[in-house]
């Protein structure tokens, strides 16, 4: 089974072609460009080097949010188009979900982060037990930092923090949790997280036509927000 995954929920966008359960390619770029100018090349790239083309894929993934309203529109229209072409099913990966693959510690609380702005954060809470199984405690959701550090607190374990975490060690509120902080370079999202998360997925039977990949934002867009205010 061939999975094509795509990430453009952030800075980076990324694309991984997973091949029967093994990672064969994966592209990343982070070059200050708009994912409109980046996406279809490390895509476009991922087939070159694997020397297969959309027609080899039998699903299509993207991460559907939270994260960047522009960045996951792009890479939903673009999974979308890509599949339709070929009459192949898509899977809708929560970007919080496949971020929590990054951390393999077990026993641990997994949390990724997404900086929501005003502090606020895009968040959830995972638990991986010792056979590698992970499992999600709470719902993806908006929270304030203190709302979010009660909740942690509350679960008294070693906590490892995936993503923004520059927001969390900032926020100066953490320092009586214990937590295992992850080298650099596996401190961010990458495509190949979101085909092991798709693989889960599809093995769950959780996929769609590709008229039904949509976007979960968490959040409003803005031009929801401004279209609400001007009819209060």
């Amino acid at each position: 089974m061939n999975i094509l995954a795509v990430d453009s929920s952030g800075k980076r966008a990324g694309a991984a072609i997973m091949k029967d359960g093994n990672i064969i390619a994966e592209i990343l770029l982070n070059t200050g460009l708009t994912h409109s100018e980046m996406l279809m090349v490390v895509i476009d790239k991922a087939f070159e080097l694997t020397k297969m083309t959309p027609s080899d894929i039998d699903f299509f993934s993207a991460t559907t949010g939270p994260g960047s309203f522009t960045g996951l529109r792009i890479g939903i229209s673009t999974i979308k188009g890509l599949s339709m072409g070929v009459g192949k099913k898509c899977i809708s990966v929560p970007t919080l979900k496949a971020m929590a693959e990054i951390s393999q510690l077990s026993d641990t609380l997994i949390v990724p982060v997404i900086d929501a702005r005003r502090n606020r954060v895009y968040s959830s809470l995972y638990l991986r037990n010792v056979e590698g199984v992970l499992s999600q405690l709470i719902t993806d959701s908006v929270f304030e930092i203190t709302e979010l550090y009660d909740i942690i607190k509350s679960f008294n374990k070693t906590v490892s923090f995936v993503g923004d975490v520059d927001i969390i060690k900032n926020s100066g509120i953490f320092k009586g949790i214990t937590t295992i902080p992850l080298p650099d370079s596996h401190s961010f999202l990458r495509a190949s997280h979101v085909a092991i998360t798709a693989a889960k997925l599809q093995s769950e039977g959780m996929f769609c036509e590709p008229e039904y990949l949509n976007p979960n934002y968490l959040l409003p867009s803005q031009a929801e927000r401004e279209y609400n205010k001007n009819n209060q």
